[in-house]
């Protein structure tokens, strides 16, 4: 008698390990489903694209010239990155605007529409 309490006991941990298993698998689906979302759309936490990061560098006030562009993000042609962005920023209500820097370098900006003048 005391063999088979030694096996339902077994067999319970055993259960039991398969249960806590199955939770922890879970929660970490749900969590990565959790951590995926940015401001309500679907993106990737582990790696932003190179427009990703740019729209970023720039929504923070900041402006970006090619070589900035480059040793920041490897952007190698900023002003077609710059381009293809361009509708996405029209969207959200920004412009882009472009100035000479203090060397001369194109730097290109962000600037909401409603504070445009």
């Amino acid at each position: 008698m005391e063999l088979l309490w030694d096996y339902i006991e077994i067999y319970w941990s055993l259960l039991k390990n398969r249960v806590d298993l199955f939770i922890f698998w879970l929660y970490k689906d749900i969590t990565s489903i959790l951590h995926t979302t940015y401001q309500g759309e679907k993106m990737s936490t582990s790696t932003l694209s190179k427009q990703d990061r740019v729209i970023n560098h720039l929504l923070k006030g900041k402006t970006l010239s090619q070589d900035s562009a480059w040793s920041m993000f490897k952007v190698a042609n900023i002003r077609a990155t710059i381009s293809d962005i361009k509708p996405f920023l029209k969207s959200k209500g920004y412009s882009i605007i472009k100035n000479t820097g203090r060397l001369g370098e194109t730097r290109y900006g962000l600037v909401s529409r409603k504070n445009r003048s």
